[in-house]
Order: structure tokens, then sequence, then C-alpha cells
């Protein structure tokens, strides 16, 4: 018998290859506030955060004190010929710089120009004893004849009450001053929101000319009676597409019994979630409302993750959902990026003791228009 067979080969020829992969940047990043009280550990990419708060007895209460971080959480109340810009670097500072800046126009004689650096705040929950504010400063530029001072202070949005300061005189220098403000916090009430505001004001007579306040560093730091922390955790950022929606879950906690938080979403526009809340070291609610988000000017980030604690005794551990998505209502693409919060309290320094003195409280109405508040522009100058 004749035996056939078929041989079948396969033959496989391969052909050298090279692949270049190139990351892409997530549209929405996590980005750490810059604050001494907030340590952060960014996951790769950006998309995760390991956040340690420390509550203390001695709280900061600015973001972005040293205008390190471009023109972020700073607005503006603009005057007639006064407006508010960011430096990048100026000579003798410590790094970015706020600026009042303008040519101020003398009409019949003199003319008087103000404008206001402002940030807006939220009260520890924690009640308040006593308070300073350090800040670095300069007149850099000022007409012929002129007459000027600054003060800083607090305004209340809902009342129009305003607390401001003793005025600081000043004068043309191309050097940096210092100097401490002592604030009577009598009539700030816990958990409230204020704007705290720095004011330049200058007379001008006879001649017309440029006007330019810079302020290198402003520092506002509260002493309250038990450990307290406002302020912000974690800053967010849209880097493409956009608008998407936003809203925290809690998931998990190890909460000190006498923990009582608030955690809100902000964004730029300084629309805020309905907070999750813990009192007690139970938690209340466990998630907040929907908050839109987007690209946001040059200088500022899109939004952020903003906590008022106190009563804080024991470490507190909480798991955080930071949820987004394309469409309203949590439609359309959705993603989750997981977010830890550790609660630390640390030893402060001072606070039960009043740091009032060489500050008044007016009960007037403050010349701030709140509809003609904006962000600062970004101004080079020749160092």
């Amino acid at each position: 018998m004749l035996s056939t067979r078929f041989v079948y080969a396969c033959v496989s020829v391969y052909y050298p290859v090279s692949v270049e992969v190139y990351p892409v940047e997530s549209p929405v990043i996590f980005l750490d506030p810059g604050r001494s009280d907030v340590a952060v550990s960014l996951g790769p990419n950006s998309v995760s955060a390991d956040v340690t708060v420390y509550a203390s007895n001695v709280v900061d209460m600015l973001n972005n004190p040293d205008f390190y971080s471009g023109l972020d959480y700073w607005f503006c109340d603009p005057g007639d010929y006064l407006s508010c810009y960011w430096l990048s670097g100026d000579a003798g500072a410590s790094g970015g710089v706020g600026d009042i800046y303008g040519y101020v126009e003398v009409a019949n004689i003199y003319t008087v120009d103000d404008a206001y650096l402002l940030q807006f705040i939220r009260m520890p929950s924690s009640p308040v004893v006593g308070g300073v504010v350090n800040i670095v400063y300069k007149l850099y530029d000022a007409p012929y004849i002129y007459s000027s001072y600054f003060t800083v202070g607090f305004y209340d949005p809902q009342d129009g009450l305003v607390w401001e300061s003793v005025g600081v005189v000043l004068s043309v220098s191309d050097a940096y001053k210092s100097t401490s403000i002592s604030v009577d916090v009598s009539g700030l009430e816990p958990g409230r929101e204020y704007i705290f505001f720095i004011h330049f004001v200058i007379l001008v007579t006879l001649w017309s000319g440029y006007a330019d306040f810079r302020v290198d560093y402003v520092q506002l730091t509260f002493n309250t009676q038990e450990y307290s922390f406002s302020g912000i955790g974690l800053k967010v950022n849209v880097t493409s597409g956009g608008p998407y929606y936003t809203r925290l879950v809690l998931r998990g906690w190890d909460l000190d019994p006498s923990l009582d938080c608030n955690i809100t979403f902000i964004n730029r526009d300084l629309t805020e979630s309905t907070p999750i809340v813990i009192k007690d070291g139970a938690p209340v609610s466990l998630d907040t409302s929907e908050v839109d988000i987007s690209i946001a000017p040059a200088g500022y980030s899109s939004g952020w993750i903003y906590l008022v604690l106190s009563k804080s005794d024991g470490v507190s551990r909480l798991t955080l959902e930071f949820q987004y998505y394309t469409v309203s209502g949590g439609g359309g693409a959705n993603v989750t990026y997981p977010v830890t919060i550790v609660i630390d309290p640390v030893d402060g320094s001072g606070g039960g003791e009043s740091l009032g003195g060489g500050y008044t409280q007016v009960i007037r109405d403050l010349e701030l228009n709140l509809t003609s508040i904006t962000i600062l522009g970004i101004r080079e100058v020749r160092m």
C-alpha cells in the first residue's frame, strides 16, 4: 500500500517594529495646595492623593500667602484708576508679588483712589481668641505729591460690616518692609465666611502719575480654643476638555470620637457643594452635591477640596472618592479618583491669649463692591 503523507509547513516571518508610547495626561488632576499645615503625596499621573491635615490651635487662614503659585485664590476690587496684578518676581522679593498699580489722574487739584487685594476665608468652627497679620510690602512708586496708607481687615458680605485696622502710612522705597498687625476678632463668628482684604489708598495732588504698591507676603493666623483646621486640603485642576461635574463620596472612616468636620468642594467661581458632615466622630452626611469644574484662567486652579474641622483630640482617617463625569447628574463618562485624608492634631503654639491691640472694629459700610470683584491680571516688569 502506498502511503502518502502531506506535510504542511508554516513559515512565520517577523519584522522588527519600533513602538513609542507617549503618556497622555488625565484631563483632571490633583495638585498640592502648598500649605505648611497640609502634607500631600500624589500618586502616578496625579490621579490619587494621600493628604495629611495637621489640626492645631494656631490656624493659618490664607492660601498662597507668598504669591508663589501665581494669582491663585486672590481677587481684586479695583478703583477708578488702580487695579491689581501679579508679578512673577521683583528685586528683594521672595518670589511672586501681588501688585496694586495704575496711573492716577488728577482733576480739580487732587484725586483719591483705592483698590483691594482680597481673599475669601472661612472662620474655624472652634471659637477664635486672637490673631495676627504679618505682611511684607513696599510702595514702589507714587506721583510727585501724594499721601498714602494701607489697612488690613475683614468684610462680612452678608451684612456689609467691616473690621479694619489702623492705617499704615506709606512712603516710596526700593526696599520691602515688614510689619505685624494684631487682630481683634471678638466680632467674628465661628464657621462664618468673610473676606480678608488689603486696602491701599492714595491721595494725589496737582500732578498725575503712577502709583505702585507691592505685597510680597501676607500671613493671617488665628488662635483657637480647640484644635482646628480651616482651609484647602487638595487642589483640583482641569487640563483639557470640560466642563465636568464633580462630587465627593465618603467610603470609609476611622474617626476620633471628638471630631467635628465638614468637607466641601468649591470651584473657581466659588460655587460650593453641600458638605460631607461628621459630628462627634460619626458621619451624618456621606456625600456632597454636584459642582461643575472647567479649565481655569492662567495662574488659577479649577477647584479645591475644603475642610473645616475642630475638636480633634486624636488621629482620624477618611477614605473618599472624587468623582467626575461629563454629563450633569452622573451621566456620560464617569471617572473616580481615590483620596485618603488623615487628620492629625499637633501641638500648636500660643493660643488662649488675646492678641488684640492696634486694631479697631469699624461698624460701617465698606466701599467694597462685590459685583466688581475680578481675578488679578499678570504684569511683567523689568527687574
